[in-house]
């Protein structure tokens, strides 16, 4: 058998380019606690990507609907 590979529409979420050292690890955080969390109702996290400085979640897109909650990390 061998791997298919197929379509996955995915939402990415960029931080600011010129975003403090600060935001980015807390940016990292977030995709880390957001890592531990699969439920049909969580938006699912896929990875990290970063290009050139730049920091970006990668997440499923088949949730229309965001909710942004704060938390103190």
């Amino acid at each position: 058998m061998g791997c298919q590979r197929g379509k996955l529409e995915v939402a990415i979420k960029m931080l600011k380019h010129h975003s403090s050292n600060n935001d980015k690890i807390q940016f990292l955080k977030e995709a880390a606690i957001m890592m531990q969390f699969k439920h049909c109702n969580v938006v699912s996290m896929y990875g990290v990507v970063s290009d050139e400085g730049q920091v970006g979640h990668v997440m499923s897109s088949n949730h229309v609907i965001f909710i942004f909650v704060n938390i103190r990390l």
